[in-house]
């Protein structure tokens, strides 16, 4: 598991092609690929917010992954907004370049998503959010308490761990004992 979604994202292809070519019998899943499963598992019609790392957001990697998963799915693909933070995963991690609460920082990341999913001028409402940054998962519940009731949050230690269960149903040789 590339645990990581900025490493996911500049190198799980890569990752994938050397595991081939040196013939490891090993699979290798990347958080993006599990948080875009999750969108689909979701259902909801509505836009999608993606909170991560100004790198993730740079590679663009949430947007093709999602449109992929839901277009695999047979459905159509709503707006995609990404936030790039380059601050959150720093406070949450206690770096002191970041003096303030962890919460402040939080709560504006997820206001600079909803402002940046209202720019894109959607006819949807915003309505599914992935947490695109493993450190953010600490933090859910301050996402959470900043967004409408109700708004599916996808939380990538279940996402990967569902897609590790289902690839472990389809490879019964693999026998988890």
């Amino acid at each position: 598991v590339i645990a990581c979604n900025t490493a996911t994202a500049y190198g799980l292809e890569d990752i994938r092609a050397a595991i081939a070519t040196w013939k490891v019998p090993v699979i290798v899943v990347g958080v993006v690929e599990a948080g875009a499963r999750g969108v689909v598992e979701a259902k909801s019609a509505g836009g999608i917010g993606v909170l991560a790392t100004g790198g993730t957001c740079a590679s663009g990697v949430y947007p093709r992954t999602i449109t992929s998963a839901l277009g695999l799915a047979g459905r159509s693909v709503p707006l995609i907004a990404q936030q790039g933070s380059a601050t959150l995963a720093g406070a949450i991690e206690g770096d002191t370049a970041f003096p303030e609460p962890v919460a402040a920082y939080a709560l504006r990341e997820a206001r600079s998503l909803a402002q940046a999913y209202r720019d894109l001028q959607p006819s949807q409402p915003l309505q599914t959010i992935i947490l695109g940054c493993t450190h953010y998962e600490i933090v859910a519940d301050l996402f959470a308490a900043a967004l409408p009731p109700g708004t599916p949050v996808i939380h990538q230690p279940t996402a990967v761990a569902d897609a590790l269960a289902r690839y472990f149903e389809r490879h019964p040789e693999y026998d988890l004992g």
